[in-house]
């Protein structure tokens, strides 16, 4: 994979414009990928707020490329708006009938290459205000348990890390040292729209 394009902007947000060559695993075939990154004010008590507003392949003719838009937050879920939980969901007593949990298995890990760039991001949402330049040192990190939460409901178990919202609860180890991170994904519904909520700590907090 590489980097030809990476462009920055910091105005009240922290904007990321990155464009990077990659295949297509199944034919082998060359493409371009497009993406904006911003990293927003935190809104529910979280520790970092990551926003996708662009995330596609460029197109092949000029004027292809669609209509872009900001992300529409009153388009999430209310279910998913509340103030971000601690490591297992400060669900009502109701809501939990219909919460559903799953342990995510290692082939699965293995097979969402995105959960290792979560987990990625946990880190550097722990470390960068304090040490930032300690972040690329302590890479690759270990993933030792991911726990899923989703109102959705899949006859397969795995497919909860598809939903288009969900809570998950990373349990990893960089540097010797254990994190656990809530990372809080949603979407408003348009393609290549997604927004992270993140917080990590060293020390469990305690169960609700």
């Amino acid at each position: 994979m590489r980097i030809p394009k990476y462009n920055t902007g910091f105005n009240i947000c922290s904007d990321y414009y990155i464009t990077v060559e990659v295949k297509d695993l199944v034919d082998d075939s060359a493409h371009i990928l497009q993406s904006s990154v911003t990293e927003s004010f935190p809104m529910n008590g979280e520790h970092l707020r990551v926003l996708t507003e662009i995330c596609r392949l460029k197109p092949e003719k000029p004027g292809e490329e669609g209509d872009l838009a900001q992300i529409n937050e009153e388009a999430v879920d209310e279910l998913y708006k509340s103030r971000m939980p601690n490591f297992l969901s400060d669900a009502k007593p109701d809501d939990r009938l219909t919460l559903c949990v799953f342990k995510v298995q290692e082939k699965d890990i293995c097979q969402n290459d995105w959960l290792r760039q979560y987990t990625d991001f946990a880190l550097y949402c722990y470390w960068r205000f304090f040490l930032p330049g300690r972040i690329k040192s302590c890479l690759p990190a270990e993933i030792n348990k991911i726990l899923v939460e989703t109102f959705e409901t899949h006859t397969d178990p795995s497919l909860k890390l598809k939903s288009s919202n969900a809570i998950f609860h990373i349990n990893f180890t960089a540097k010797s040292c254990d994190y656990i991170s809530v990372v809080r994904r949603t979407k408003d519904g348009r393609t290549g729209h997604i927004i992270l909520e993140i917080s990590t700590c060293t020390n469990p907090p305690s169960s609700p």
